[in-house]
């Protein structure tokens, strides 16, 4: 469930989304969902992204663009730290920083090979959980802070996140929506 926020924490709108990712032999992607009666399908197939709009097929470049990088973020936030042993990410470790709240946290950077974006992941030194990720991309900066977790599948999974915008000196501005996952399945093959 994502509820987005305005900037006085009123919830402008919810959403319910189904989110599935297979990982072998390549990753694919689908993330359905229902507003207003009519049935939406993101879908990746490890090479081309689709959309489905109840009978409708969108097929707009830009558009779809958007949609896969709704699939990215996506894959993103849930596959954290496993990722990071991908051979096409560079990781440098920065040391200790402190979160709001004063939480103190491991910094590790994560650069990808592509040289896009810029991320962070932070994990409690103590717990040794992922505790928050820092996203920039396309000029914005956020922070997906893991609020609860989910060990039912025996892995440690987020249950709640929330995400901030963050300013210049990386200071959290105001929560700009919140995540609640549930009824995590998983299929190992």
């Amino acid at each position: 469930m994502t509820r987005l926020l305005d900037e006085s924490g009123i919830v402008e709108s919810e959403s319910e989304q189904w989110v599935e990712f297979r990982l072998k032999p390549y990753l694919e992607a689908k993330l359905t969902w229902t507003k207003d009666s009519i049935l939406h399908v993101v879908n990746f197939n490890g090479s081309r992204t689709s959309y489905q709009m109840g009978e409708n097929t969108i097929e707009n470049e830009g558009f779809l663009k958007a949609k896969r990088a709704e699939i990215d973020a996506a894959y993103f936030a849930f596959a954290q730290p496993w990722t990071l042993l991908d051979e096409n990410t560079n990781l440098s470790y920065e040391g200790r920083k402190t979160l709001k709240g004063g939480n103190s946290v491991e910094s590790i950077r994560i650069s990808l090979m592509s040289g896009l974006d810029e991320n962070w992941i932070y994990i409690d030194p103590i717990s040794e959980k992922v505790v928050a990720l820092e996203l920039h991309s396309n000029g914005k900066k956020r922070l997906i802070e893991i609020v609860t977790y989910d060990e039912a599948t025996g892995l440690l999974l987020a249950k709640q996140q929330k995400n901030y915008t963050i300013d210049e000196d990386g200071k959290t501005q105001l929560v700009q929506a919140e995540y609640l996952f549930s009824d995590y399945q998983l299929t190992f093959e």
